[in-house]
Parts: C-alpha cells; structure tokens; sequence
C-alpha cells in the first residue's frame, strides 16, 4: 500500500493501480487505504465516476480519512461541484486540524 501511495504522489497512477489493485487485504482499514489509492489514482487519470466509487467507499468505511476526503474535494472540484468540493476539504482540514 505504502507502494501505491507513493506511486500516486509522483503522479504514476497506472502503476499505482497496478501495485495495488489485485492486492489481497483483510483488515477494514487496509481496505479502506486500497480504495483511497485506487480512487487517488483513478481521479488523477480523468476516470472520475470510478474514482468518485472508490473514494465513497473508502471515506464509509474510514470516515476519520483526512486523504480520503481530501481526494473527494479534488474529485469534485474536477467535476465542478465547488459545493461538495468545499465541504470535502473542510473536513480533511478539520480531521487534520481538529476543530477549534
């Protein structure tokens, strides 16, 4: 997973889903980091419905994910839904930052 990250903050995103994609995980938070990186990845290469899919499931199933609702913000300011978009990274910030 760390791989896939990785891959994802170069901008490799098909090596990325490629070294992360068929991988086996059991623990919820494993799964949750898999399709934050698949949605990552597949957000930067324009396939954004799939994208918005994984990211969904991934901020469910690891709703305190500062990334994972950070990549939904991208997501949808690249669909140009700034509403949500806001919303989205307001609440990565919070996560990060706590609430003050």
């Amino acid at each position: 997973l760390e791989l896939g990250e990785l891959l994802c903050r170069a901008g490799k995103s098909k090596a990325a889903l490629e070294a992360v994609g068929e991988l086996p995980v059991t623990d919820r938070r494993d799964k949750a980091r898999r399709l934050l990186i698949c949605g990552w990845a597949k957000r930067q290469m324009g396939d954004l419905q799939p994208a918005q899919v994984d990211l969904l499931e991934a901020t469910k199933i690891d709703p305190k994910s500062a990334r994972g609702h950070f990549e939904l913000g991208r997501l949808y300011r690249a669909r140009g839904n700034k509403d949500k978009a806001l919303a989205a990274y307001h609440l990565a910030l919070t996560l990060v930052f706590g609430e003050k």
